[in-house]
């Protein structure tokens, strides 16, 4: 028996001395040791950012670096390191504008950055990514350097734009540098659009409104799918940062370039982060405001959107006119998803409007329904006691 014990006690030490879970496959424990390694190794230094709480991060860690061709790759070809971003690699992150994680960059001797990556890959992907690091023509000074020295070369500009695409590190500018030289005739062409599509991101920029202004060339170049995919994203990219910070100061003048816009899709979507800023910020005046101006055009067709407005009138709003229409949303949503959720909240918002009968009515329905459906429905059968008889 004890030799077992001592069998297993053993196992566990190889077993986690090894790495299993990604431990070991990035060599070094702090930026600076890793950065040595390179030097005196002479290997470009690999680091990846990554976040406690990301699991893209851990899947990486735990199943991708470990397997044996990455192993090896990464310990004979890089010096590596990973670092938490938002603890001591917070000023890494900062430098590099990184937001989203994993997100893998590579440094030469001179510490110079000259590739990069970001995402959760699997082994046979993250090798390739990881090889063409290693490639002088694919590294980020390279293509600056050719992109530079041929500024009218519209190609040139674009490789360079996605190679900085894929950590979403300044790949605007070069975009702009080229086509500040483009005329408006100029711009219609697949090159443009590619280069347009993949680095510029402002709604008050040129080529954004030029794009807008002529959607519909636009589409026989690339795809109308793809052009309105194109303007949404814009539009998404330039509101949400600003939603998940609460700033609503800055939200609001983007808001107003949204609008400017006059573009169906980019002011369904502008709706849904509107009610989401609010919401984040507890300004109910104005949540209730822009709910009762757009709720019926923009939020009927959004079964979830709408249903997280209806359960934000009962718990902030007591404006008995503002619950009336709160109510007809709540009944579209009860006939066309009659759920627990939506016979619950419909009952709830009776009661708050004291119309007893029709709350009775309801929560009696709704526990037919489920009880039909062989569903629980004790939730509505304790609210309906709430009933006033």
């Amino acid at each position: 028996m004890k030799h077992q014990i001592y069998l297993i006690v053993i196992l566990c030490n190889l077993f986690f001395a090894n790495g299993l879970f990604g431990q070991k496959t990035l060599e070094f424990a702090t930026l600076n040791e890793a950065k040595q390694a390179a030097s005196l190794q002479h290997k470009p230094l690999m680091v990846m950012l990554y976040a406690d709480w990301c699991e893209h991060c851990k899947k990486m860690k735990q199943e991708v670096l470990p397997s044996p061709e990455i192993n090896t790759l990464l310990k004979t070809r890089f010096a590596t390191v990973a670092i938490n971003a938002e603890k001591e690699g917070a000023s890494l992150a900062k430098q590099f504008m990184v937001n989203q994680y994993p997100t893998f960059l590579f440094f030469n001797e001179q510490n110079e950055l000259i590739y990069g990556f970001m995402g959760e890959f699997n082994s046979a992907d993250f090798q390739k990514e990881c090889q063409q690091a290693l490639i002088p023509e694919a590294q980020f000074p390279t293509l600056k350097k050719r992109f530079e020295q041929n500024p009218k070369q519209a190609q040139y500009c674009l490789d360079y734009v996605m190679a900085l695409r894929k950590i979403r590190f300044n790949y605007g500018k070069p975009a702009q540098q080229y086509l500040a030289q483009v005329s408006d005739n100029e711009l219609l062409s697949e090159i443009h659009w590619k280069i347009i599509a993949n680095g510029i991101m402002a709604i008050s920029s040129r080529e954004i409104q030029f794009v807008l202004k002529n959607q519909a060339a636009f589409a026989k170049i690339a795809s109308p799918k793809r052009v309105e995919r194109k303007l949404v994203n814009v539009v998404q990219e330039a509101l949400f940062p600003l939603t998940e910070q609460g700033d609503t100061l800055r939200y609001s003048a983007v808001r107003a370039q949204v609008k400017a816009m006059n573009y169906a899709k980019a002011d369904s979507l502008a709706f849904e982060m509107d009610c989401q800023l609010y919401e984040k910020v507890s300004n109910w005046k104005k949540y209730k405001t822009i709910t009762q101006e757009n709720t019926v055009k923009w939020a009927l067709k959004n079964p979830q959107l709408l249903k997280r407005i209806v359960a934000n009138y009962l718990e902030h709003v007591s404006d008995e006119q503002a619950l009336k229409q709160a109510e007809s949303w709540a009944i579209q949503l009860k006939t066309t998803q009659p759920n627990k959720e939506n016979y619950r909240n419909l009952g709830k918002l009776y009661l708050k409007l004291k119309q007893f009968d029709q709350a009775k009515e309801t929560l009696n329905e709704g526990i037919s329904a489920l009880k039909d459906m062989h569903f629980d429905s004790s939730e509505l059968e304790r609210l309906l006691l709430e009933v006033p008889r």
